[in-house]
């Protein structure tokens, strides 16, 4: 008889094995089976094969040792194996992490109202399912500017575009779905107003005396409260300097 082996099936579920064997001396066999389940069915084929029909309900869970008989009236062949019947497991929701409350600085408006000023911040989000269902990701931000970027089937990333005149609190809803349940979660996002621009400080250069001929040079710093990138310039100099 061929190999049968242990058996893992659900509940609900229905499975048919072929049960084989076969005999030198060409005799006819038949089969037997001990032990079997009453969600279970074994009809002989009559042609040295069988089929052993498992149909477990939600009640059959649980861990069944059967065994099966091929014989040729005289000699017989046997083999016991387990039916292991499981109830699947009830899908959960998925987990959200938490994500805190953001807190940034509204870049500040240049000068120039041509030229854009926006910061980017970027939110990661992280979600979890016991039943490693694919999941989802989704987001509303109707007062700020937003995308959301899925990168693998737990993570994603919000990026946010911080206008100067974002300032101000802002509700965003970031979900998660494994196509049956959907959870969501809403965090606020604080822009405060970033301070004025004030004026760089120079460091003292002082008067300078120079020989003819010779060539000094001197290093000239500046320091800005805002972070805002410097340009120097040089006006009142005769040709000589470079």
């Amino acid at each position: 008889m061929s190999t049968i082996g242990n058996q893992l099936i659900l509940t609900g579920d229905a499975i048919s094995l072929l049960i084989s064997a076969s005999d030198a001396n060409g005799d006819a066999l038949s089969f037997s089976a001990l032990n079997l389940p009453g969600f279970t069915n074994l009809v002989d084929n009559n042609n040295g094969t069988a089929s052993l029909d498992l149909i477990p309900l939600a009640s059959d869970a649980g861990s069944f040792n059967v065994t099966v008989t091929v014989s040729d009236g005289l000699l017989e062949d046997s083999e016991t194996f387990t039916i292991e019947v499981t109830k699947p497991m009830v899908n959960v929701a998925p987990v959200l992490d938490t994500i805190n409350t953001v807190f940034v600085e509204a870049p500040s408006q240049p000068n120039d109202p041509n030229i854009g000023a926006t910061k980017v911040v970027r939110v990661s989000i992280s979600a979890t399912d016991a039943n490693l269902d694919d999941l989802t990701f989704s987001h509303s931000a109707l007062s700020i500017n937003s995308d959301l970027f899925e990168h693998s089937n737990i993570t994603a990333t919000l990026e946010l575009y911080i206008e100067p005149t974002d300032v101000g609190t802002h509700s965003v809803t970031v979900s998660v779905s494994d196509l049956e349940f959907t959870v969501s979660e809403t965090f606020a996002i604080i822009v405060t107003e970033s301070p004025p621009n004030v004026a760089p400080a120079l460091a003292a250069i002082g008067n300078q005396a120079l020989l003819q001929g010779k060539i000094t040079s001197v290093l000239i710093t500046a320091t800005d409260d805002n972070g805002d990138a410097l340009d120097f310039s040089v006006s009142g100099f005769r040709q000589f300097h470079r």
